[in-house]
C-alpha cells in the first residue's frame, strides 16, 4: 500500500476533470482540447460514469485513481464527481513524476455547491507524508455566494509560495488552474487562473 498518494479532492463540489503538467508553465487548458502535451503527467476526465476508480487518460504516470467518498453525476461535459464534503476525495498512488522540480501546472473544472474554508480541489502530499507539496483550493473569504482561489507549491528547498485571488461562484461551472515556475535568477511566481 503506497503511503504517500496524491489527492484530488474536493470536500464538497462537483468536478469535472483534472489535468496537470510538469516544467514550463503552459496555458490552461479548455473544453475540445483533449489531446495531452508531452508534459502531461496526469489527467484524470471523471467520464467513467460508473465503477469506483477513474483513469488517467493522458499522463505519463498512468496510474487509476480510487474514489472515496466520491459519487457518479452529471459533469459539465458528460459525467462528474461529487464529493460528500467531508473526505471526498480520488486518491492515486505517488509517483517520482508528481514531484516536478522546475514548475508545474495543474487545473481543474469545479461546480461548488457551499463555500467554507480549504475547500481543497487538488492536494499533493509530501514524499514523507506529513504536509503538502501542493495544492489547488477554494477558500470562502469572498463575498457570500463565490469562494476565492487559492494555490500554493513548497520548492525543493522546502520554502513555500502562496496566491490567492479570483472568484469562483456557487453552482456554477469554473475552470481553474495554477501555474507555478521555479526562476534560479529571480523570484519565483505562482499565476491562477479562472476560466
Amino acid at each position: 500500500k503506497d503511503t504517500n498518494p496524491a489527492e484530488y479532492s474536493t470536500k464538497s463540489d462537483t468536478m469535472a476533470w483534472y489535468h496537470m503538467n510538469e516544467g514550463n508553465p503552459s496555458p490552461p487548458t479548455y473544453p475540445g482540447e483533449y489531446a495531452a502535451m508531452d508534459s502531461t503527467l496526469a489527467w484524470y476526465h471523471f467520464s467513467e460514469g460508473t465503477d469506483t476508480t477513474t483513469i488517467d487518460v493522458g499522463g505519463v504516470i498512468s496510474d487509476t485513481g480510487t474514489l472515496n467518498g466520491a459519487t457518479w453525476t452529471t459533469g459539465l461535459y458528460g459525467s462528474g464527481l461529487s464529493f460528500n464534503g467531508t473526505n471526498g476525495r480520488v486518491t492515486v498512488p505517488d509517483s517520482a513524476d508528481l514531484n516536478p522540480q522546475t514548475g508545474l501546472t495543474v487545473e481543474a473544472w469545479v461546480n461548488p455547491s457551499v463555500q467554507k474554508p480549504n475547500n481543497y480541489v487538488i492536494t499533493k502530499v509530501t514524499t514523507d507524508g506529513s504536509d503538502y507539496s501542493y495544492g489547488l483550493k477554494l477558500e470562502n473569504t469572498y463575498t457570500p455566494g463565490n469562494s476565492e482561489i487559492g494555490g500554493w507549491i513548497r520548492d525543493p528547498a522546502g520554502n513555500i509560495y502562496f496566491a490567492y485571488g479570483g472568484s469562483v461562484p456557487l453552482n456554477t461551472w469554473t475552470h481553474i488552474a495554477m501555474t507555478y515556475q521555479v526562476d534560479p535568477t529571480g523570484p519565483s511566481h505562482i499565476n491562477l487562473y479562472r476560466n
